[in-house]
């Protein structure tokens, strides 16, 4: 990522992360998850699906990191260097961190390349 790129990143992009917490109306199981959105989640003693309680939104900007990792990992894969690297591959960068790590890292672009 060139100088020019990183000043000129999109300032507004945000990975989106939530803590979800859920109460079964089943069975009364408590349990916490965390996510990129606000969705349901099935219960983990019975199954049946249940909506957020409540939710803590932690999502944070995009920051120069995303893009460099982004850049790091998509070159590193296809085997060749990039001149750019898009807000979406950074925000897929940081959610696959605030997911678990790395290897969760899939860019969209990814999806458009040939098998």
């Amino acid at each position: 990522m060139s100088a020019q790129q990183i000043e000129d990143r999109d300032e507004t992009a945000t990975a989106e992360w939530y803590e979800n917490h859920y109460d079964c109306s089943e069975c009364n199981a408590s349990w916490t998850d965390e996510w990129s959105c606000m969705c349901n989640d099935r219960c983990p003693e019975c199954n049946i699906e249940t909506e957020p309680t409540s939710s803590i939104d932690l999502s944070h900007p995009i920051t120069e990191a995303d893009y460099r990792g982004a850049m790091r990992l998509i070159s590193a894969a296809l085997g060749s260097r990039f001149s750019e690297i898009t807000p979406e591959d950074a925000k897929a960068y940081a959610e696959a961190i605030m997911e678990g790590g790395e290897y969760r890292f899939s860019p969209p672009r990814w999806r458009d390349l040939p098998s």
